[in-house]
């Protein structure tokens, strides 16, 4: 890892958690190292660290770590469009340091694959096998992100070594779709918000909720709003909101989000991102080795 040390700051008035940025369920690799954090990030070895209003970093120069970390973005102008009622306001006040990563498309296309059904130390442990096994030695230590090309020439059984279980088939067909369609990205960065959720729910293994993710922390579409059981208990709360029952079908998916889009606006996805850890911590805190049908509360962003 280069050893250069890169200093950001950040800017005025603007607030910032690293470690919740880092651990909210939206990436899984990243790794507590001494006093920060370690990742890979465009096949280099990333360490992040926070000291007050600045980031330190290595492996990684000002402008890429900036947008990586979207710090052009006016965060209090998003909290401002959002903060409509006291519930999002109580959590915007304790998790509003939190942002939304420009992750690559591809990473997070096969990482919400593996998240189907899964904690996050089930689906950081089957994306860091699927690195070793079809990924490049990075400098630093780690691996590299499997290409597209890697991945597509994988078949099902192999993938399944990496605890991927059914979800290797759909891995493997997904990487031969996107191989075979290499403007795929910039297709849904195009088609608008619904049009690139269609596309999306074209892979395998990618359905209404992986979608969302994937076009929240993968392209940076934030009107996207990802739900899940424990979501969908939160929505309950707000006046107006569609009554759904007791089970989150694809029907009451669709009809929450779209109320969710229409009260919350542009950056429904924040909103999200806020109830749900707020709705996360209050369940327990320690979220990550829990699941909602072992303990009943809730796992990762999925």
């Amino acid at each position: 890892m280069n050893s250069q040390e890169t200093v950001v700051r950040i800017p005025a008035g603007q607030p910032f958690d690293l470690a919740g940025t880092l651990t909210c369920g939206q990436a899984f690799r990243w790794f507590r190292d001494g006093d920060g954090w370690r990742g890979v990030v465009n096949s280099r070895t990333v360490h992040l660290s926070q000291h007050g209003r600045t980031v330190r970093a290595r492996g990684i120069g000002s402008r890429e770590l900036k947008r990586y970390l979207r710090l052009s973005l006016d965060i209090t102008k998003v909290h401002g469009s959002i903060d409509r009622d006291p519930l999002v306001h109580t959590a915007i006040s304790r998790f509003g340091g939190t942002r939304i990563l420009d992750q690559d498309p591809w990473e997070c296309l096969v990482s919400f694959i593996c998240a189907t059904n899964a904690n996050i130390p089930v689906i950081t442990k089957r994306i860091g096998l699927i690195c070793r096994k079809y990924g490049e030695p990075v400098p630093g230590g780690g691996f590299s992100f499997p290409t597209v090309e890697s991945l597509s020439r994988s078949c099902e059984s192999d993938l399944r070594s990496c605890s991927t279980g059914y979800r290797a088939g759909y891995i493997c067909r997904t990487a031969r779709m996107v191989a075979d369609d290499p403007g795929w990205a910039d297709s849904v960065r195009e088609a608008g918000y619904d049009g690139a959720r269609g596309l999306l729910m074209k892979y395998p293994g990618v359905g209404a909720k992986a979608a969302d993710c994937i076009l929240l922390f993968g392209f940076g579409i934030n009107e996207a709003f990802p739900v899940d059981v424990w979501m969908r208990r939160v929505m309950e709360r707000y006046p107006g909101a569609p009554a759904t029952g007791t089970t989150l079908t694809p029907s009451a998916y669709a009809r929450i989000g779209e109320f969710a889009r229409s009260y919350f606006g542009p950056y429904a996805g924040y909103a999200q991102q806020y109830l749900f850890m707020a709705a996360r911590e209050d369940a327990g805190g320690d979220f990550r080795s829990r699941s909602p049908s072992s303990s009943g509360r809730p796992t990762a962003h999925q």
